[in-house]
This record gives C-alpha cells, sequence and structure tokens, in this order.
C-alpha cells in the first residue's frame, strides 16, 4: 500500500505539478527509502518563528492543510474547545511545522493541521467556550473547572466581541494576539515531506492506517487525471 501511493504520487506529479523525486526511481530504492528513516538526508534547516492568530486569519490560504500525505479532520468538539480554552489562559499549544512549496505561493502544513482547524472552527463561531463572569473577574476557565461564585456561560468568538460586559470583549481580543511558535522548512520533495510527517507525529513508520489514509488525497487525482485524461479520450476515439 505504501508503495502503490508512492507509484500515485509520482505519477500525479508528472501530470499535475506537484513537486516528486527522481522518476526512474525503483520499487528496490523506493522500499530502501520509504522503510528507512535514518538514510534520509533534509537540504533544508528549519526556522523557528512565530506567528499572532490575527494574522494567521488574515493570510488565510498561506498555510494549506491539504497535503496529499495528511489525514482528515479528527478532532471531535471537545478536542477542539479544550484547544480554544488552552490558547485563552496562555497555555503552549505546541510548534506547528509548515514547508514552505516548491512554488513558494504557500505552504504545507506539515503538522498541526488539527490545531489549525479548531483556531478557524473557533473564528468561524463552530466552537463555543466557558467564560467565567463575576463581579471580580471574567476568565475562560478549564474545563474540568467548576465555579459556585460566579456565572458560567458558553459563548462564541462573535458572541464574546458583542457581549455587553466590556471585560469580555476585552477578553476577546487577546485571542487574535495569541502568538503561536511554528517552524518552516524550505521546499521538500512531496515524499520527504511524507517520511518527515510521520516522524514528527509518531516518531516511526507509518501504521497501516496511516498508510493508507496518507495517499488517499493523491489517489483521488490520480483517478481524476486517468478517467479525464485518458478514458475521456479513448471514448471519444
Amino acid at each position: 500500500i505504501h508503495i502503490l501511493g508512492d507509484l500515485i504520487m509520482t505519477f500525479n506529479a508528472e501530470h499535475i505539478n506537484v513537486e516528486h523525486p527522481a522518476v526512474n526511481e525503483s520499487i528496490g530504492d523506493m522500499r530502501n527509502r520509504v522503510c528507512a528513516w535514518d538514510k534520509l538526508v533534509f537540504n533544508a534547516v528549519p526556522n523557528p518563528k512565530d506567528i499572532s492568530i490575527s494574522d494567521l486569519i488574515e493570510n488565510e490560504g498561506d498555510w494549506r492543510d491539504d497535503a496529499p500525505y495528511q489525514r482528515g479532520y479528527a478532532w471531535d468538539d471537545m478536542r477542539n474547545e479544550k484547544l480554544i480554552v488552552s490558547i485563552f489562559n496562555g497555555i503552549p499549544i505546541g510548534s506547528f511545522h509548515i514547508v514552505e512549496d516548491s512554488t513558494q505561493k504557500f505552504h504545507w502544513i506539515l503538522d498541526g493541521k488539527q490545531r489549525h482547524h479548531a483556531i478557524y472552527k473557533f473564528h468561524n463561531n463552530d466552537t463555543q467556550i466557558p467564560v467565567y463572569i463575576s463581579e471580580t473577574n471574567v476568565r475562560v476557565p478549564v474545563i474540568e473547572e467548576t465555579e459556585t461564585k460566579g456565572n458560567i456561560i458558553r459563548l462564541t468568538l462573535s458572541q464574546m466581541k458583542n457581549y455587553k460586559d466590556d471585560r469580555v470583549r476585552l477578553l476577546a481580543k487577546e485571542f487574535n494576539r495569541f502568538k503561536i511558535p511554528y517552524i518552516q522548512w524550505k521546499p521538500l520533495p512531496i515524499l520527504t515531506q511524507r517520511d518527515l510527517f510521520s516522524q514528527v507525529n509518531y516518531s516511526s513508520s507509518l501504521n497501516m492506517n496511516e498508510r493508507i489514509y496518507c495517499p488517499n488525497f493523491m489517489a483521488k487525482k490520480f483517478f481524476q487525471v486517468v478517467f479525464n485524461s485518458y478514458f475521456i479520450k479513448f471514448l471519444d476515439k
């Protein structure tokens, strides 16, 4: 399955301009590469940086989370909510890893897809968080926390920005100011990105489920290319 995914990626690279390793790579070389992480040599040095959520939102589209090796959105509402609660409490949410595309027009999200999606869901008012309000304090409590001296209400970001209490509106602004640390990698071949993705996320080779999911994006395009470029032309004849 892993090797089939590589073949699909290589085919797509020739037809939809996706960066790829040498087309003449043999099956044996391919197997050695995907199974021997310690033989990989990166020609890129990561540069640690940070970005505010407001800048991330403003430059929507610069960070793409649909890289060929990525899975779908896996977090449920509770995990999305916990991430936003952590942000409001200043709790580090970990560094993102992004890889500059060979076109230099955007970046693939190598690690951080679920967190990225959770941030956008809250920004788009698809997630509510608990807000504690008392005469002396306004804050976002951790989900497991219980309060008895004030009220806890659940609000979206838009509701926080328009709330009658000035303190809640000021709290909403803290979301956009939060800084996300990230590591930016220079362009890497798409298959090398996939191998790096597996190491960053699992520190090991891809398991069977990941081998199925990772080539899914490319497999879809593979069959689209075959159908549109070859099958349709065959029928026309």
